[in-house]
């Protein structure tokens, strides 16, 4: 069967949202709410916006053996994430210092490391991830409509256009966090994260099985699941509600039912553009609003 991929999520994603509800009494509006406007809503604006979009030609040279580097660069990031950040803001001064060793460290892990092994085994360059002269030609109607989407979902549902205003900084400041904030993002969760997981990790888990929708669901998967790690082990350093304590059950469910739905759309983007620069701004501008609470708190 064609679909059965995303069947098999649907399967998962409800087992996991019962068990977490009997088990413990886990609320399942937001999450439900975040699959109906992120997991669907998101993605058919990302398909739509798309058509006509002629996407770059970009080979995975040796689906196989570039599957099994992909898979090992996952388990060495997903422990980066849980036991080494915490090394590397602990090894930092406090405030901009430490977020500053943060980010460099993400940028190594994500980014340098896996772009250096590819180059060595297979050699690639990294022209053949991005495409910096193309720019968004031709691309700016999925760029500004998941722009827009993400903005207002984030202002009308998210908690941060209050805490911004309780803050009570004057507009220049606000004006200026955005800046800064939007190019923060755009490097440490844009670039980082749209690159392992869109760009290597989707790319190869396609070519691997000869489906783009087999690389599409795969990825949205262990890009929830890289965080249940941390929100196993280290749940007061994620900010996400699991409690002081989580089980397995909670950390691995949460992964799911909350943060593998938004691999769709960004997923989506990505194998119908290949544009490796649009879907990092997108992913920026998603992070933007909640961000930029924190940094008006730490910078001003």
């Amino acid at each position: 069967m064609r679909y059965w991929p995303l069947v098999a999520y649907a399967l998962l994603y409800a087992a996991l949202l019962a068990a977490m509800r009997v088990r413990h009494d886990f609320a399942v509006a937001e999450p439900l709410f975040v699959l109906a406007i992120v997991g669907v809503g998101f993605t058919a604006l990302a398909w739509w916006s798309t058509r006509g979009v002629v996407p770059r030609d970009i080979r995975v040279k040796a689906p196989e053996p570039e599957m099994r580097t992909s898979i090992a660069l996952l388990v060495a990031v997903a422990a980066f994430i849980t036991w080494g950040l915490p090394v590397v803001r602990g090894l930092a001064a406090e405030g901009l210092g430490s977020e500053s060793a943060v980010l460099v460290g993400k940028l190594i892990a994500f980014v340098a490391l896996p772009m250096a092994v590819l180059r060595w085994r297979w050699g690639y360059r990294v022209t053949d991830f991005v495409d910096l002269g193309r720019g968004f030609t031709g691309q700016w109607r999925p760029l500004i409509a998941l722009s827009i989407a993400v903005t207002i979902l984030q202002f009308v549902f998210g908690r941060a256009p209050g805490e911004i205003s309780a803050l009570s900084v004057p507009p220049w400041a606000l004006a200026l966090a955005l800046c800064l904030s939007f190019v923060w993002l755009f490097l440490e969760v844009g670039l980082v994260e749209e690159y392992f997981f869109r760009t290597l990790l989707q790319s190869r888990l396609a070519a691997w099985s000869r489906s783009e929708l087999f690389g599409l669901v795969a990825m949205a998967l262990l890009f929830g699941l890289a965080h249940a790690p941390g929100l196993y082990l280290r749940p007061e350093l994620t900010g996400e509600p699991v409690g002081s304590d989580p089980s397995l059950l909670m950390a691995v469910g949460y992964s799911i039912v909350m943060t593998s739905v938004t691999g769709f759309y960004l997923g989506v983007l990505w194998l119908r553009t290949r544009n490796l620069l649009l879907i990092a701004v997108v992913h920026a501008m998603n992070d933007l609003l909640p961000f930029t609470a924190d940094h008006l708190r730490g910078w001003f």
